[in-house]
Parts: C-alpha cells; sequence; structure tokens
C-alpha cells in the first residue's frame, strides 16, 4: 500500500506565537487576507492585527461566515483578486482552513494556518471540503497550497475536569494543564 504524507512545510508552536505572526507572514507575503473565526477574532484578532501593524503588511480581517461554501469561497476570491493580496493567514478551525486553502490554491499564494482549536486535521490535509450554503456536503476539492504553507500553534491553558492530562496529538494544539505543569 502506498501512502502519502502532506504537511505544512514551517511548523512553529510555543506560548503567544500568534502575537508574532506579523513576523512570519512578512517572508511570504506584504498583502494579507486574513480569515478568521467570530470565536478567534474576540480572542486573538487584537494581537495579530498589532502584529501585522508591526510588521509593515497591508492586511483586511475577513470573519468567517460559518460555512465552507461556494458563496463564502467566491466572495474571499473576489477580495484577493480586487486588491491584490498576497498571502492567506487563517484563524480558526476546519472549515475556516478549507476555505481559506480553497482561495489559497485559486490563487496560487501561500497560507499560514493557525488553530484555535484542540486538533483539526484540516492543516496537513490537501483537501478542501466544499458544502452547500445548508451544511451538506457538495464536492472535495484537491488543493497543493500545503506545500506552500506554515502553520502555527499556541499553547492554550485549559482547566476544568481535565487537569492533569496532556491533550492534543501530532497535529493538534498542545494542552497545558495549570496543575500538570
Amino acid at each position: 500500500m502506498v501512502r502519502t504524507f502532506i504537511a505544512p512545510n514551517k511548523y512553529i508552536q510555543g506560548p503567544h506565537v500568534l502575537e508574532n505572526v506579523g513576523e512570519y507572514a512578512s517572508k511570504l507575503g506584504n498583502k494579507v487576507l486574513v480569515l478568521i473565526s467570530s470565536g478567534g477574532k474576540k480572542r486573538f484578532g487584537a494581537a495579530i492585527e498589532k502584529s501585522l501593524e508591526e510588521a509593515g503588511l497591508e492586511f483586511v480581517v475577513e470573519v468567517f461566515n460559518g460555512e465552507c461554501c461556494r458563496k463564502e469561497i467566491n466572495r474571499l476570491d473576489e477580495e484577493v483578486k480586487e486588491n491584490n493580496y498576497n498571502l492567506v493567514v487563517a484563524v480558526g478551525g476546519g472549515k475556516v482552513f478549507d476555505t481559506a486553502k480553497a482561495v489559497a490554491y485559486y490563487n496560487d499564494i501561500p497560507i499560514i494556518i493557525c488553530p484555535t482549536i484542540a486538533a483539526t486535521d484540516a492543516p496537513c490535509s490537501a483537501l478542501s471540503v466544499i458544502y452547500t450554503e445548508e451544511g451538506e456536503v457538495e464536492e472535495e476539492v484537491e488543493t497543493e497550497s500545503e506545500c506552500r504553507s506554515g502553520r502555527l500553534c499556541n499553547y492554550c491553558e485549559v482547566s476544568g475536569p481535565f487537569n492533569g492530562i496532556r491533550h492534543g496529538g501530532c497535529f493538534g494544539n498542545i494542552y497545558r494543564s495549570k496543575s500538570f505543569l
């Protein structure tokens, strides 16, 4: 059996790494489309915007509409083309990443993926699952943008019933329990 593994060409992980996204982004482009989930914007938006500003990058922040569908991909594709963005930064979870990967792929530009959830395989797959606006699977688009991508992972503190257990996996964010470390 033949197996293929596709992964980002750079993987950066550590505490508060999203606060330095501008430094990493500046090595890949100077006009950035940031696609971010609403929760990601609340938690990390200000830090990401500050970092991009400090790096002297031109950028726009677009809040993800909640579904990886043709309408959302086309909306963002138009934004990239009209403004000549040359890098996509995706912040959130799997559907945000699938949308951003499709946009990056269709425009042949690099992407930085910043997970805000414990584990997702979307950053390491060369595939975007496209849904209808109602949430039904419509198609799968093979993307090749992963070979030109990077991934940033924050360390996150976890408290509650799982204290003392290290969470995450090979491709998940690493969670640190306050009582464990």
